[in-house]
């Protein structure tokens, strides 16, 4: 089953696209701030990354800078 990381602090709108990947096949991973999402994202190497931009703990532009500059997550798509 394919991972998909959702980082996003809203629970329910991280909880609506968790139910709606989950309901098409999918292993969805999710995160309420940036650092609980470096943190899955490095250790889960998920297929892709759904990425907040305002996050607690961390700017998810800066996130996904940081994510390109990593071995394990560079070609990982970020959206």
């Amino acid at each position: 089953m394919k991972k998909i990381l959702v980082i996003e602090d809203d629970i329910r709108i991280a909880a609506a696209l968790a139910i709606r990947l989950k309901n098409h096949g999918y292993e969805p991973l999710v995160a309420h701030d940036a650092i609980q999402g470096k943190r899955l994202a490095l250790h889960q190497n998920p297929e892709l990354i759904v990425l907040d931009i305002s996050l607690p703990g961390g700017n998810g532009l800066d996130l996904a800078l940081k994510f390109k500059l990593v071995e394990e997550t560079r070609l990982t798509p970020i959206i």
